[in-house]
């Protein structure tokens, strides 16, 4: 028992982290590949054995390098590192290594895994000083909330955003409160790092001079401003180069490490990169959205974590409930100010995440301590019934935390409200060949946009043709994907005649998840066809060669 008191916080913490852990390794494995996962970790790889040609379209290079570092365990073979993304990537994963690419993107997810976790320790050792009910309830929420669980499990630059955006915060803070320039070249490094994760790090600018105003107003004096500013430039200048190091060595010193990260920041300057296509409320569109980022917010987190962060506004604003600047400023300017970055879906909104749980666990534990007044008793029981809630919404929806939406969205009006990264980037591959094993599908016709080719992982498909469009056709089973329905027909009209076609009226209940839909025709031996090919998979450059009807050669 003298254990347990001494060590019950990091007991609990490693049942939290258990907790979170068992909910997203099995979708390391289960997930197929998703949109842009193999460009990026082709783009990760090369940066550390091929000399880069600068690319707007890429990201800055930290998060790609940390999650390929796991592909050297299989030691792949390389092609032509000069190719646009798509082909490099293409001739990377599924010509050269088609026997390990399924492992290789696995072992990078990892990165993203421990990232996630690493997010959890951050809160924990935030935490683990103040009242018990504030870090239970806090790490009870991070250990249940769908979006990092969902953005945890693929090789993507968020989560590792996420987790430096949020730690370079608290150095900031530390920074302010013990000036100093070690202090502040520590926050300059891990900002930097933030910020050549993903350029969306660059908000963390405006974050800190907020603070450095809010810090001011309290104390009356800037104390250690120069000398913690003049540390932060420091540790950010010297950043660049560090990471920069494989690409100088590769090149032999040729290679100016500040020349190439500014061709990422220009990036955020081009029009051309920053419109991309979305589907809010049953419309797709390439101009931006106002409403999409609130409205992602409502529907995507689920009620209890949303009615947690209202009573926290609520407490705060009625003074019962003490939130510091930091907690507050960062996801504020965050939500405004990435509210004009293209509309892309939950995972653009993960950095503000840290600090929503910190609000939500301060007024679960506000609730717990009666909250309401010294004659109300029931505080305690609804912070622990929200808190049961939202971690039983979270495990229901299972292995579906990337198309998770709360109660305000019934299941089958998903496809209604959002797409793309709120719904369906490909996820669901490797359980509809499974599927399509199970049910001994042998001819099968695909409606599908995404990024990832279901062929690799078994599902022998054929495009429409167009005696399709009349109806489903004698021993043919008919595939079509949430995306092609939400965007196909608005961004390649070559699509517009399968997309009026029956499959407009699609039965809700024949699907996979919320991401594929079926129907399978009436039994019996498909007929000869002799009509053309439609174009059904629109995106793929190197899966179906329409005129020669077949299957091209890598």
């Amino acid at each position: 028992m003298a254990f347990w008191r001494r060590h019950t916080k990091f007991i609990l913490l490693a049942v939290f982290l258990a907790l979170y852990f068992l909910q997203v390794a099995p979708r390391i494995t289960g997930d197929s590949v998703v949109n842009d996962e193999t460009w990026e970790l082709t783009s990760g790889y090369y940066f550390w054995n091929q000399v880069q040609t600068p690319s707007v379209m890429d990201h800055p290079p930290l998060a790609l390098a940390l999650e390929a570092l796991p592909l050297y365990f299989f030691t792949p073979q390389t092609g032509q590192a000069d190719l646009d993304l798509e082909s490099r990537a293409y001739q990377f994963f599924y010509v050269l290594n088609q026997d390990k690419f399924k492992n290789m993107v696995s072992a990078a997810r990892c990165v993203d895994l421990f990232f996630g976790l690493g997010i959890g320790c951050l809160l924990f050792f935030l935490l683990r000083n103040t009242p018990n009910g504030i870090w239970f309830f806090t790490m009870g929420l991070w250990a249940f909330e769908p979006s990092l669980l969902a953005l945890s499990g693929y090789a993507k630059t968020d989560i590792p955003l996420t987790f430096l955006f949020f730690a370079a915060v608290l150095l900031f803070n530390r920074a302010l409160q013990k000036p100093g320039l070690s202090n502040g070249f520590w926050a300059g490094v891990v900002s930097a790092m933030a910020i050549t994760a993903k350029l969306t790090g660059l908000i963390l600018a405006p974050i800190f001079i907020l603070l450095e105003m809010f810090s001011y107003w309290k104390s009356k004096r800037a104390a250690g401003l120069p000398i913690r500013w003049l540390g932060m430039a420091a540790g950010s200048i010297i950043w660049i180069p560090i990471l920069y190091l494989p690409q100088i060595l590769l090149s032999g010193g040729k290679v100016n490490p500040f020349a190439l990260f500014g061709k990422k920041l220009e990036f955020i300057f081009d029009p051309a990169a920053q419109s991309h296509p979305f589907y809010f409320l049953g419309q797709c569109s390439e101009a931006h959205h106002g409403l999409y980022y609130p409205a992602v917010l409502l529907l995507k987190c689920t009620l209890p974590f949303l009615i947690l962060l209202g009573i926290g506004l609520f407490g705060w604003l009625r003074r019962r409930l003490n939130l510091e600047p930091w907690v507050w400023v960062s996801p504020l300017v965050y939500l405004v100010l990435i509210n004009g970055a293209p509309n892309l879906g939950t995972r653009y909104l993960l950095p503000a995440f840290p600090f929503f749980l910190l609000i939500g666990g301060k007024s679960a534990a506000w609730l717990w301590n009666r909250g309401g007044g010294p004659n109300w008793k029931g505080g305690a029981g609804i912070a622990l019934l929200l808190l049961l809630w939202h971690g039983s919404e979270t495990l229901a929806c299972f292995p579906g935390h990337l198309s998770y939406f709360n109660e305000l969205v019934p299941s089958r009006g998903k496809i209604h409200f959002l797409g793309d990264w709120n719904l369906d980037v490909s996820q669901d591959h490797e359980r509809l060949a499974a599927l399509a094993r199970v049910k001994g599908w042998s001819n099968i016709k695909l409606a599908y946009l995404g990024g990832t080719d279901p062929y690799f992982y078994g599902l022998r498909w054929r495009p429409w043709t167009e005696k399709d469009l009349s109806g489903p056709q004698r021993g043919t089973t008919y595939l079509v994907n949430a995306a092609f329905l939400q965007e196909a027909p608005c961004f390649f009209s070559s699509t517009l005649p399968i997309a009026k076609s029956w499959i407009s009226n699609l039965k809700q209940d024949q699907r996979l998840g919320d991401t594929w839909y079926y129907v399978e025709g009436p039994p019996g031996t498909p007929e000869e066809d002799k009509t053309s090919n439609l174009p059904s998979v629109p995106v793929f450059k190197y899966v179906w060669n329409l005129k020669t009807n077949q299957r091209e050669k890598p």
